[in-house]
């Protein structure tokens, strides 16, 4: 596979999915963590889903009658841990305010910004190649290298 050919598939992924930037929000009493378009009535990118028992019907707390939302989960390694372990969205949710905690305005791991930072990543590098090659086009007209000189 030629460079140019894997350019390319990787501008057609990045055309498939929502524009970024992307951030995180939520409520950790609502399902926790969602990604999200920063953008244009934002998009939901990636949601916990409300668990179902095997009738299909969502699952409630019994003691407050209102459905039970599931949570993402996250590799995660804290300082002066030895192994990394799964932890959940909203152990991880970064608040909103201090008076104001169970909204979610972030979420604090490196997997989680890597997610939420990767489309924007992906578009710098790729326009930055574009940038790169042009500039290297003009050097080699400039010097006489090109075929069109």
């Amino acid at each position: 596979m030629t460079i140019n050919t894997r350019l390319a598939e990787i501008r057609e992924a990045l055309a498939a999915v929502p524009a970024p930037p992307w951030l995180w929000i939520g409520s950790r009493d609502a399902g926790g963590p969602q990604l999200v378009t920063d953008h244009s009535g934002r998009q939901y990118i990636l949601s916990a889903v409300k668990p179902v028992d095997c009738k299909g019907d969502e699952l409630s707390d019994p003691y407050a009658d209102v459905p039970i939302y599931g949570d993402l989960q996250f590799r995660d390694q804290r300082p002066n841990e030895k192994w990394a372990s799964m932890r959940t969205g909203n152990q991880l949710a970064v608040g909103r305010t201090s008076y104001d905690p169970d909204s979610i305005r972030d979420v604090d791991n490196p997997v989680a910004r890597w997610l939420r930072d990767s489309p924007q990543y992906v578009a710098e590098l790729l326009a930055e190649v574009d940038r790169l090659r042009k500039e290297n086009a003009d050097l080699e007209v400039g010097l006489g290298l090109s075929e069109t000189s």
